[in-house]
């Protein structure tokens, strides 16, 4: 394969090239054909050839930190932004940092918006920006524009007059989003040129209108855009962008950014960083503001134990919730959500918490519904989206008043990347199956690393694993065998306490049986003890 790169693109055989043209090659497939993970592993080839020096490292190392930045910003009223100064630090060559790394300033510009700077400032990164704001951005404006002196005083006068014909007609919340989106992709197009768009549903009292409904609606929607967001994209780092933000948007992003980031770390070994940035406050055009780093996170070292104590959610979630008004279709709807969930997240809130504690085996034995659950969630938060965006308009004087009367509740995002999560850690538990049930023991503690366990958790069914190991090193039969009959004691089947439980990692001899394979220790939990095991998950629950 890398010959034919190598003479399709008309350096000639490896063997022949200089190793100037050779990392010339590289830079330029790596630039225009090969992803990121290919492009890595060309030049690490490509490093051995003949006459490619030390110094040419260079090359490999600006491929390596040539990474795909997820940019999210937060966008409340851009008609009210000022035209200032930007000073933007140096970033290091993997972005994320000490304190330290960011006092040297990179790049000054003028302009409206912080996060045009901050994407000019990611030059020489694959930089893509996810702009999230809400519908109050068709708020009327409390001034008439002046005479435009320049492209967005232009744009903010268009809008004035579209959202002053705007309220004077909107009849409808399906036409009162679209127009939402309009105007903020009008902004991003003269900002950025291009951005994927978010609009939140809006909470709160703005010129012209009232929406009513409740911020726990807008704390589902950024948890689950921004995954689906970052899912898509997965990125190499993620960049927060609060400074534009309004009222609750920064907080809730935040959160959100970085529960999703974790998550998506555990799963895929990226992003491995998150930034968060936010200029000065200004009052005034021509003012100076610094861009600073609010904070720096690296993200290596994630942990499964903790991404599954971020995405924990109450048993007894209300999905969907009626805020307001006569029990009629509205309660129905939120009736009919609470029941598609209705044992699911006690399910996997039982199944995270065998994670949680290293029981792998009970873990990729029972599990096999994980993806049935996934599929349950998904249906009831496609729903709860449905109904919370629909809404009645009110007329009230010089008031349009937008009502919800149904919420959604963050945790049911949450339990929707816990089934993903949970789906996909099943996936790489059963690479330890056999088609009768049972696993191949050293196999389980490779998965434990894959899957990123607790510290913890990984110490106690490593342990475990290598004690076994140890002990049935004579044991020359075939099997099954309950695992203390192999070992050559008398025990009860299925006789094991919490303590006993939690100190073995679901392995302890009365729960398991063995089977030797050629040189491999194979376990399965007994089918009669999984009863046990979830007895004492039941109770750890409560």
């Amino acid at each position: 394969m890398l010959c034919h790169i190598l003479l399709t693109y008309g350096v000639g055989p490896v063997e022949e090239a200089s190793g100037s043209g050779v990392l010339w090659l590289a830079s330029r497939l790596c630039g225009l054909v090969l992803s990121k993970p290919r492009c890595v592993i060309l030049v690490r080839l490509l490093l051995s050839v003949p006459g490619v020096s030390s110094d040419d490292i260079v090359i490999y190392q600006r491929v390596e930190y040539n990474m795909r930045v997820a940019v999210v910003a937060t966008w409340g009223l851009p008609l009210m932004w000022r035209r200032v100064r930007y000073f933007v630090p140096k970033f290091p060559s993997k972005l994320c940092g000490r304190p330290s790394d960011y006092s040297e300033v990179a790049l000054e510009r003028e302009g409206y918006s912080s996060t045009a700077v901050v994407r000019d400032a990611l030059a020489g990164h694959e930089v893509h920006v996810v702009v999230v704001g809400q519908e109050s951005i068709v708020a009327k404006c409390r001034n008439a524009p002046g005479e435009p002196r320049d492209d967005k005083q232009k744009v903010d006068a268009e809008v004035c007059r579209l959202n002053g014909e705007l309220h004077g007609r909107v009849a409808g919340v399906e036409e009162l989003r679209r127009e939402a989106e309009d105007r903020l992709r009008r902004y991003v197009e003269l900002f950025l040129g291009r951005a994927d768009v978010v609009v939140l549903p809006a909470v709160g009292w703005y010129d012209g209108y009232r929406f009513s409904g409740s911020l726990d609606s807008a704390g589902f929607f950024i948890v689950d855009e921004v995954y689906r967001r970052l899912e898509q994209l997965a990125p190499d780092a993620v960049v927060l962008d609060v400074t534009h933000g309004i009222n609750y948007m920064p907080l809730f992003a935040r959160q959100a950014v970085y529960m999703v980031s974790k998550a998506l770390y555990v799963r895929r070994g990226a992003p491995r960083c998150l930034l968060v940035v936010s200029s000065d406050p200004v009052t005034q055009d021509g003012q100076d503001a610094a861009i600073n780093i609010v904070e720096s996170v690296e993200l290596e070292g994630t942990t499964l134990d903790e991404v599954l104590v971020d995405l924990a959610t109450d048993k007894d979630i209300t999905p969907l919730r009626l805020l307001r008004g006569e029990p009629g279709e509205a309660a129905e709807t939120a009736g009919a959500v609470r029941r598609l969930v209705k044992d699911v997240a006690g399910r996997l809130g039982m199944l995270a918490d065998a994670l949680r504690l290293g029981l792998l085996l009970y873990f990729a034995q029972v599990g096999g519904d994980v993806r049935n659950l996934a599929e349950l969630v998904n249906k009831a938060a496609e729903e709860a989206r449905d109904a919370v965006l629909k809404a009645s308009l009110e007329r009230e004087g010089p008031w349009v008043h937008v009502v919800r009367r149904l919420a959604a509740d963050p945790g049911l995002a949450r339990l929707r990347i816990l089934a993903e999560v949970l789906a996909w850690a099943h996936g790489e538990a059963q690479r330890c199956g056999a088609e009768d049930g049972f696993y191949k023991m050293n196999c389980l503690g490779d998965a434990a690393d894959a899957l990123k366990l607790g510290v913890v958790a990984k110490t106690l069914l490593k342990n475990e694993i290598d004690s076994l190991s140890d002990r049935l090193k004579g044991w020359a039969e075939e099997g099954p065998r309950l695992a203390c009959e192999a070992l050559g004691e008398i025990c009860k089947p299925c006789v094991a306490d919490k303590r006993i439980l939690i100190a073995h990692a679901g392995l302890a001899k009365a729960l398991v049986d063995v089977a030797r394979r050629g040189e491999e220790l194979y376990v399965r939990l007994r089918r009669d003890c999984a009863a046990v095991v979830e007895t004492h998950l039941r109770k750890i629950e409560e």
